[in-house]
């Protein structure tokens, strides 16, 4: 039981850190979007097209990059759930079983 309960703990973590990694990245998508647009701006749009479409590129990277995290987050909070309640029947049929 107490190997049940320090998996689960180390999986919520896991999920938690993968989530907190999310939110940095997509953070981090909108601070670059915004310091780049600023960027431009003050350059009076001298950047090239080719820069803009790279800058463009790398924004939908980290937001691909964002999503796939969140994606983790969920899968990890899913099989925690799945096992968890997996383990509750074994042990459920364990118990009846016994008697």
């Amino acid at each position: 039981m107490d190997d049940t309960i320090k998996v689960s703990g180390e999986l919520k973590n896991i999920a938690n850190k993968i989530g907190k990694a999310s939110e940095l990245v997509s953070d981090a998508s909108t601070m670059y979007q915004q310091t780049f647009e600023s960027f431009i701006g003050m350059y009076l749009g001298k950047a090239g097209n080719d820069e803009k479409v790279l800058s463009d590129n790398f924004v939908k990277n980290l937001n691909t990059l964002s999503y796939f995290y969140g994606q983790a987050e969920y899968y990890v909070n899913y099989c925690l759930e799945n096992l968890s309640k997996q383990d509750e029947e074994e042990a459920e049929s364990y118990d009846a079983n016994m008697v």
